[in-house]
């Protein structure tokens, strides 16, 4: 297979994850054999649980489309609805409410503090 191009532009705090030392948020990859938008977002070190929306060439794409030919990728984190206008999100949004015995107080205590909902 001819080697092909992949540019990913990090959108968000993504930039976080990213391994390179600059402050771009755009990087390049040099493929060479047909791979998966998932593999190729993490191998930049961005776990795939934190990505949200993924737009290749423009088009919103799964986790398991394979990338073939030069693309241009836009990776956007989980909770960056307001400048999307795509339907399709990887990860689910439904909020979560859990109940807590008696002798999990610590653990019900730092769930709240993160914005659980805990009885």
């Amino acid at each position: 297979m001819k080697p092909f191009a992949v540019r990913l532009r990090f959108r968000g705090d993504l930039d976080f994850f990213l391994r390179s030392k600059t402050q771009s948020r755009t990087v390049e990859r040099s493929l060479s054999e047909k791979t998966s938008v998932k593999d190729v977002i993490e191998s930049c070190g961005v776990p795939h649980p934190e990505v949200d929306t993924i737009l290749v060439n423009g088009q919103s794409v799964s986790f398991d489309h394979t990338l073939t030919n030069d693309a241009e990728m836009e990776v956007y984190p989980v909770g960056n609805y307001d400048t999307l206008s795509t339907e399709k999100y990887l990860q689910t949004s439904e909020s979560l409410v859990f109940v807590a015995d008696g002798h999990l107080g610590k653990l019900t205590r730092d769930l709240r503090l993160l914005g659980f909902d805990v009885a």
